[in-house]
């Protein structure tokens, strides 16, 4: 089973689906097989790819550094 986040406006991750590894035998084959399902224009990238790290919804998907990350934590007041 290979695991895909879908990116929403600013490449936030909306979602996860599972794929099974006979439709997704590379990442693009797992995205041609998404996008058969959820549209064309859907946004979709492999998550627990090498370096790329686990999507987690809520997070975003850094194309600069091709990894997904957490939103910045906004500081609080200081003392």
């Amino acid at each position: 089973m290979k695991y895909f986040a879908q990116l929403g406006a600013g490449n936030k991750i909306i979602t996860i689906i599972v794929v099974r590894d006979a439709d997704a035998v590379t990442e693009e084959n797992g995205i041609f097989f998404l996008k058969t399902i959820y549209g064309e224009h859907s946004e979709w990238k492999q998550s627990g790819v090498g370096s790329r790290g686990a999507a987690i919804v809520g997070e975003t998907y850094s194309m600069t550094h091709d990894l997904f990350s957490s939103p910045p934590m906004s500081e609080g007041p200081s003392d």
